[in-house]
């Protein structure tokens, strides 16, 4: 009890009345319509965060799906190849049509952004 007396005022202003001033603050300002409205704004932007982790997992999801053999890009366990330029830039999973020869080389064209993906290069 003696270092209270002795320091009672440094308590009080520094302890008590911050305290005090944040209690009169929230008892005045609060009102049932406006907490309503923080509760169910809060409840909102949980939903929207919600749906937006979920959509960041799919894309994690996705890419881990995705590998890389030689030139192009499969799904795990997959045989038909996908277009790297579509993946890579849009991670789009575009499927590449049959290849063919061409030049010496094989090649596959990509029907969505027409680009070439060669699986053996042409020849020079």
């Amino acid at each position: 009890m003696n270092w209270f007396y002795a320091h009672y005022e440094w308590v009080i202003g520094v302890v008590l009345v911050p305290i005090a001033v944040i209690f009169i603050k929230q008892w005045l300002g609060s009102s049932p319509k406006t907490e309503d409205k923080t509760v169910a704004q809060l409840q909102q932007e949980n939903v929207e965060l919600r749906k937006a982790l979920d959509a960041s997992e799919g894309k994690l999801r996705l890419r881990d799906s995705i590998e890389k053999r030689g030139t192009l890009f499969y799904k795990h366990s997959e045989s038909d190849p996908i277009c790297p330029v579509c993946w890579q830039r849009d991670e789009r999973i575009v499927y590449l049509p049959p290849s063919y020869q061409w030049s010496g080389g094989i090649r596959r064209d990509c029907q969505v952004c027409h680009e070439t993906s060669w699986e053996v290069p042409m020849r020079r």
